[in-house]
């Protein structure tokens, strides 16, 4: 039986030919270092605008919020890009934080051990050294000590959930710092914690009783990650043992598993960009390209595909397109300061990845030269073991090769597992001195390092601390303003930080005293703040009743400098209401002097109305007399 080829039938087999064609070589679009750089660009100028019009990065409103959630993961992901910003005024301001906080009895948090682990990230990525925070050169403060390995001491690390683990660990790791004899806990408590919190799915959750979580589990990934190469066996409570790379891969299976069509996640059945940035974080600890890696683009889409599908005109990003119960305080189609900022860090991680550079929680210096081409020879060689049969003296070579890297730096072998399942075919000892979890290496010690993601140099510093002293004593103190509060507070810091830089007693005390005013200044607007907040809202319910209210309150605000007052809780919401009840006031005040004159014009007309009908009855009466006087 022969099938008649007519042109028509040749012409629709070419077609599917050739889509068939572009389907198979259709690949998710790369984006380039300089467009990751610009998006970031992007989100760092809409922070800033969001809250005030500055010159600075940190701005006042960033600054005086230095210690919060907001604030910090923004000075983190700014830090790891490496941008020219005022990182001293904020090192000053954040440190005056804790020092602050250091007063009080349960210090930075009753109950959250990450507040520790945050800050100290927060800290190092802005150039400082959390194991010895101060403010006024006196007390210092460890918030490694406080928040990692003794934290147990006072709360468990696990109290508030697993991500007092996690971030314990991250803290740890990111400057390999070592835990001396006689701590609470040890690297191999809180990741053997860690190991036996995964669930029967390959997922972690925040809690046991909870299902396992995209964003709970790709930080767990990143926690481990430093120790994915590590040949060692670690026991469970259900007394089996296993490598931390089988851990990682089925955490890693889990994801995969979770991703949706589009290459994105979702967190409660909402689809969002922060659950993609975290596992970006993860893959790029891992030294994985999240853009081409196979396990995570789906319908030829990756993640960063997924991420900038959220990104709002403004340059933000949105937290989600429909309304969010689990996140009541993100409004649809509005830009989001949490979105944004993580999707900030993630784009950071990326940018690191393809630069080679260290990964986003490793603040260490940038590797030597020797170091660099070492791991670069081994990731090579290690490589070429996919696509060829290796003698095993080859093999027991390329191990030697890896030995040598030293154990801090290890964690920078990509496709080591590749060399592992080498060793184990060809029966090569791995039980040699290699990564342990009592052997990580060599710590590094002072401060984090600020370096820029596009000219890979450090980013200075220094402040020229005379000449901020000269702007100081050139404000007036009927002119202090917060405005003026991280160049106070940081030539303060500076003068304290530095040995080599002196003020004079005169000038330390004239910086006291400024500082006191600014506090005075501070409070004043925090209790309208407040007094806003409670007073005032929801503002949707106010009206003409509550005018003389708000206007007395605006009359407070005018004591506050203009360029303060955006820092004022609520200030713009309230200034729209009483522009909104003012309007009502008018309005109703217009009413009644309508309703007066109505009034008058009525009593006019019925007195006009009643002098008439006298004057008639007048006449009648006139005209009656007359008539009988004729008689």
């Amino acid at each position: 039986m022969f099938i008649k080829i007519t042109k028509k039938f040749q012409l629709t087999l070419l077609l599917l030919l050739s889509f068939s064609l572009f389907s198979i070589n259709a690949q998710a679009k790369e984006y380039t270092t300089e467009e990751l750089n610009e998006v970031a660009s992007e989100i760092i100028n809409w922070q800033v605008n969001d809250s005030t019009t500055t010159k600075q990065i940190f701005n006042s409103k960033t600054l005086l919020n230095a210690g919060s959630e907001s604030s910090d993961w923004f000075a983190i992901g700014v830090g790891r890009l490496g941008r020219n910003a005022n990182y001293l005024d904020y090192q000053a301001l954040l440190s005056n934080y804790v020092s602050q906080k250091y007063q009080e009895k349960d210090l930075l948090s009753k109950q959250k051990a990450t507040e520790w682990h945050r800050i100290g990230l927060a800290y190092l990525a802005v150039g400082g050294d959390p194991t010895k925070l101060t403010f006024d050169g006196d007390k210092l403060i460890d918030l490694v000590k406080d928040g990692t390995y003794d934290r147990g001491k006072v709360k468990k690390l696990n109290n508030q959930g697993i991500n007092g683990l996690i971030f314990a660990l991250i803290l740890l790791d990111a400057m390999n710092y070592d835990i001396p004899n006689g701590a609470h806990d040890t690297r191999a408590d809180i990741i053997s914690q860690l190991l036996d919190a995964q669930n029967k799915d390959g997922g972690f959750s925040l809690t046991k009783k909870d299902d396992s979580d995209v964003d709970i589990t790709a930080m767990t990934i990143t926690a481990l990650a430093p120790y994915y190469n590590s040949e060692e066996e670690i026991s469970l409570e259900n007394q089996k043992k296993i490598k931390i790379s089988d851990v990682i891969e089925q955490s890693l299976s889990f994801l995969s598993e979770k991703q949706t069509k589009d290459a994105g996640f979702e967190s409660w059945g909402t689809p969002n960009p922060e659950s993609a940035a975290q596992v970006i974080i993860a893959l790029t600890a891992l030294n994985r390209n999240p853009q081409t890696d196979k396990q995570f683009i789906k319908n030829d889409k990756n993640l960063i595909d997924f991420l900038m599908s959220f990104q709002m005109k403004d340059g933000g990003f949105v937290h989600s397109f429909d309304y969010d119960k689990e996140n009541p305080n993100s409004k649809p189609n509005e830009s989001n300061a949490m979105a944004s900022q993580q999707v900030l860090t993630a784009l950071g991680a990326t940018i690191r990845q393809a630069e080679n550079m260290r990964s986003f929680y490793d603040f260490r210096p940038e590797m030597t030269k020797e170091v660099a081409s070492q791991v670069e020879r081994v990731n090579t060689n290690i490589l070429q073991l996919e696509n060829k049969e290796t003698p095993k003296s080859e093999i027991n070579s390329l191990y030697e090769s890896f030995l040598e890297i030293p154990n801090e730096d290890k964690r920078y072998i990509t496709n080591y597992s590749l060399l592992s399942k080498q060793l184990k075919k060809n029966e090569i000892d791995s039980s040699k001195d290699g990564l342990t979890l009592t052997n990580t290496g060599k710590s590094s010690k002072g401060n984090g390092v600020v370096v820029s993601v596009e000219t890979k140099s450090n980013v200075l510093q220094s402040e020229d601390l005379s000449k901020k002293m000269s702007a100081i004593k050139s404000i007036k103190n009927n002119e202090l303003r917060l405005a003026d509060l991280p160049l106070i507070y940081s030539t303060y810091y500076q003068a304290n930080l530095i040995k080599e830089e002196k003020l004079s007693p005169d000038d330390m005390a004239l910086l006291k005293n400024k500082m006191t005013d600014l506090k005075d200044v501070q409070k004043n607007i925090t209790q309208i703040g407040n007094t806003i907040q409670k007073e005032f809202y929801p503002m949707k319910d106010l009206g003409a009743k509550d005018f003389f209210k708000i206007r007395k309150t605006m009359k407070s605000i005018e004591s506050i400098s203009k360029e303060d007052r955006h820092l004022i809780f609520g200030y713009e919401d309230l200034e729209k209401s009483y522009a909104h009840t003012a309007s009502k006031i008018k309005s109703l005040i217009i009413s009644v002097v309508v309703i007066i004159i109505i009034l008058i014009a009525l009593i006019i007309l019925s007195n006009n109305r009643k002098k008439r009908k006298k004057e008639k009855y007048r006449k009648l009466m006139m005209d009656e007399d007359e008539e009988y006087e004729d008689e």
